[in-house]
């Protein structure tokens, strides 16, 4: 009965190794595409296109003077808020549906090592869509922001953040779109 038990057990193990020798294979097969853009780049999505014109890393009070608005209370510890300023403009001759631009921008930040969705709370008392939609040749500029908290790093990492390299990523499917936040 006991030599029964040790060959399920081998084989089960067995089945195991191999099943997850193929997954490892199967996930190396087609390697993801990341492309990277520059700040100032146009990135051109057929009924828009997108530019981001800025990006930084603020501080409670840098951000509250920079844009005029209250932080609510909910934040709370320390932390830098990080934010990137796009640029949209509607190249096509009918409206583009905000729902349809923001599908396509509102995944986050990340570093190597750290990510976050945007936060629509701080985002939505700093920007105010001018109509409905993006009208035939308007442009619009809206500010994607998050809080970037201190318990996330290292005491050495928090002292360095301006050093790591932050990314606004536009997209993940059919390839992650990024684009690289020039923070220094």
């Amino acid at each position: 009965m006991r030599k029964r038990a040790v060959i399920i057990l081998g084989v089960a193990a067995a089945v195991f190794v191999v099943l997850w020798m193929y997954r490892i294979w199967i996930v190396n097969q087609d390697p993801v595409t990341v492309r990277v853009h520059k700040i100032g780049e146009v990135i051109d999505k057929g009924t828009f296109s997108i530019e981001a014109t800025e990006a930084d890393l603020l501080g409670a009070d840098q951000f509250e003077e920079k844009f005029g608005v209250d932080i609510p209370d909910i934040y709370d510890g320390e932390y830098q808020i990080i934010c990137v300023c796009l640029n949209f403009r509607n190249s096509t001759d009918h409206a583009v549906r905000w729902d349809e631009i923001f599908t396509y921008t509102d995944m986050g930040f990340e570093t190597v090592t750290w990510a976050s969705m945007i936060d629509p709370l701080l985002g939505n008392q700093i920007n105010i869509l001018e109509s409905e939609s993006l009208e035939p040749g308007g442009m619009q500029e809206i500010w994607y922001v998050t809080p970037v908290n201190r318990v996330c790093f290292k005491d050495k990492n928090w002292e360095n953040i301006r050093s790591y390299d932050f990314y606004y990523v536009l997209s993940l499917s059919p390839d992650k779109e990024t684009i690289a936040l020039d923070i220094r």
